[in-house]
């Protein structure tokens, strides 16, 4: 996935051509101001992503890495929350 770095002026002007390029050339766009990243407009995929980082850590993190195994990730996000339940936890030998 390429990034690209574009100023505020240029998107104002150019957004629709730069929405094709996110959604189906993989490109990420960081929007500048005087040279500064301010924002960043990314795909769908992406936000999916960072979505799920925000939701859970350790493995529930890595769900979307996963593309098309909504199975696993179901499985994952129950095993997640059977653990984080208030259940007492049998952790004798």
């Amino acid at each position: 996935m390429t990034e690209k770095k574009v100023a505020v002026a240029e998107v104002k002007s150019r957004f629709s051509k730069l929405l094709s390029k996110v959604a189906y050339a993989n490109q990420r766009i960081v929007v500048t101001k005087r040279q500064k990243p301010i924002a960043a407009i990314v795909n769908m995929d992406d936000l999916r992503r960072l979505n799920l980082m925000e939701k859970g850590s350790g493995l529930l993190s890595c769900v979307g890495k996963w593309d098309r195994f909504d199975e696993i990730a179901k499985e994952v996000e129950a095993v997640y929350n059977a653990r984080n339940e208030d259940k007492p936890r049998n952790v004798s030998f």
